[in-house]
């Protein structure tokens, strides 16, 4: 509609926003340090199952029986020594925990018969196995373990998810600082012929071909344009700001910046538009949205957390074997509130993690479904709008010539120009309402392809054309729990 003004060296270009956006967004920066944190849970969770060096010593009073010639009394004597008892461990997912080592007892006169061998060093080898309670590979710590690693892919899908949410967010601000400009610039445009139609009263005012009223009128339509050209500069003043923040620049870039480009072509894109299918496009929304994968993920991990929570019911028969003998370990507790407690919060978590992943699938098809059709109406609007505005600009000029002819007042001239002006407002706000709703449709289905290293030019391209149904991308997971 209008010529657009030379760009600037500093000027942020569509590219140099995704750029930023992928790299600097503290929203970025934020799904990183969430990722770091499960990976640190997960290594915590799966040391439950690291091999553990143990050992004790100190000093201990041994009472021993008392030798006399070299034959054993039936009095005894007290000594001192040094215990010693070292060893390793480790527990397994399944509850089996192994505990090689050995003991003995040092820095003692008495001899190894005196003391039955306690000064020698004795090999143990313990082997604990769960019966009934913690055993299995949903033993309560394999769970967590489990659960860890779901948690930590469901962070990585996130985090994934989340950089493609803020290219989104800093282009959906583009847009709307790119639509400001443009608005800015008609309204300019519209003051500039307030002024030469204003100095044109005046001028026939002081001649006396003019009532003063007809002046004051003008004047103040002046006044109100000039407002709008301010408010629609402090808008666009505002939209820098924010484009700055959700770029990620420094605090200390104060000056806002300019946007440079323009809008798709919409003409190449009416006739993709006008068969979008909404269908296909919850289909394509649904197989790629990683933050479903997400939630999926998610609720695996709390489903684990339940076997984990049911594995830990009953009660504790452990059967320990040794070296030295066999026993069976015994414990139950009687209210079985912390093994209850612990399975109904389990429970809990999961079915509210299998809700949000509901509600999330559902709010995936609102939402294509409010943004396909947005997209379809702002194109119509534009078309309707567009011819409006080529009409327009036919009777402005055709206005221009008869009032300077004298066949028409200028008033009638003034007001077409207005109309012109509101016209083309109107057509840029149609085009800001079909890119926020293209962008949000690549938002929705999944298709922003922000991986760590993508061409920015690439990407940009994305936000100027449709997203086309195909295959699932490479990592995505084909299907995902829903409920039961």
């Amino acid at each position: 509609m209008l010529a657009g003004t030379a760009a600037r060296a500093d000027d942020v270009k569509l590219e140099d926003v995704v750029s930023a956006a992928m790299t600097q967004s503290t929203a970025v920066q934020r799904a990183d340090a969430k990722t770091k944190q499960a990976e640190g849970q997960l290594q915590q969770a799966e040391g439950a199952f690291d091999w553990t060096v143990s050992g004790k010593t100190g000093w201990q009073r041994l009472y021993l029986p008392k030798i006399r010639n070299g034959v054993f009394t039936d009095q005894t004597e007290i000594t001192s020594a040094i215990p010693i008892d070292a060893g390793i461990s480790k527990k397994f997912e399944n509850g089996i925990t192994i505990q090689p080592g050995f003991t003995f007892y040092a820095n003692t006169p008495a001899s190894d018969a005196q003391t039955f061998g306690l000064t020698t060093p004795r090999p143990h080898f313990n082997v604990t196995v769960p019966l009934w309670k913690d055993s299995g590979g949903d033993s309560p710590l394999a769970a967590k373990a489990h659960a860890a690693a779901k948690a930590l892919q469901g962070s990585r899908f996130e985090n994934d998810y989340a950089r493609g949410l803020a290219v989104h967010d800093a282009v959906q601000v583009y847009w709307r600082c790119l639509a400001l400009r443009e608005q800015t610039q008609i309204a300019q445009t519209a003051e500039e012929d307030s002024l030469d139609y204003d100095a044109l009263l005046k001028r026939q005012t002081e001649q006396g071909q003019l009532e003063p009223a007809e002046l004051d009128r003008a004047t103040a339509d002046q006044a109100v344009k000039h407002v709008e050209v301010t408010k629609s500069r402090i808008a666009e003043q505002s939209c820098g700001r924010q484009l700055r923040q959700v770029m990620g620049s420094p605090v200390g870039a104060t000056t806002p910046p300019s946007v440079a480009g323009a809008f798709p072509d919409m003409d190449a894109l009416a006739g993709d538009v006008t068969h979008l299918n909404e269908a296909a496009m919850t289909d394509l929304a649904l197989r790629n949205r990683l933050d479903l994968q997400a939630l999926a993920q998610y609720a695996g991990a709390a489903t684990d957390q339940v076997k984990g929570a049911h594995s830990a019911e009953g009660p504790q028969v452990d059967l320990s074997l040794d070296t030295d003998g066999v026993f069976v370990n015994l414990s139950k507790s009687i209210e079985g509130n912390v093994e209850n407690g612990t399975l109904a919060a389990a429970q809990a978590q999961e079915t509210i993690a299998r809700l949000n992943l509901k509600d999330a699938e559902e709010q995936v098809r609102r939402d294509v479904a409010d943004q396909v059709q947005a997209m379809k109406a702002a194109l119509a609007d534009w078309k309707s709008l567009s011819h409006s505005a080529d009409l327009m600009e036919g009777v402005v000029a055709s206005a221009r010539k008869r009032a300077a002819a004298g066949f028409l007042p200028r008033s009638a001239q003034s007001d077409a120009e207005t109309d012109l002006a509101q016209t083309r407002q109107a057509v840029v706000d149609a085009e800001l309402r079909f890119c926020a709703a293209l962008t949000a449709l690549r938002l929705s289905t999944g298709t922003i392809a922000a991986q760590p290293g993508a061409p920015a030019g690439t990407l940009a391209q994305l936000f100027r054309t449709l997203p086309a149904p195909g295959p699932a991308p490479v990592g995505a997971a084909p299907e995902h729990p829903s409920g039961d």
